[in-house]
């Protein structure tokens, strides 16, 4: 499965501004943010802002890359 990505500034929020729009075959498929500094040990780490109907949203699960956000991904989808 593969997926693409696209760099975003997201919105105008003062924090977690950096993201990440997910497509999947060409369809949108979710939106993420990069955690900031703000976060502690947690910084660096992506978190869903919003899936497509097909993809469950998390609470809040944090994944260290967008690599850990791809395997969880597959795994839903499969």
């Amino acid at each position: 499965m593969r997926f693409d990505y696209q760099s975003v500034m997201l919105g105008s929020r003062k924090m977690d501004v950096e993201g990440r729009l997910v497509f999947r075959e060409g369809a949108l498929m979710a939106v993420l943010s990069r955690l900031d500094a703000l976060h502690g040990h947690f910084a660096g780490g992506w978190v869903i802002e919003m899936t497509a109907e097909e993809v469950p949203q998390p609470s809040r699960l944090i994944f260290a890359d967008l690599d850990a956000f791809e395997l969880w991904a597959a795994d839903r989808l499969n």
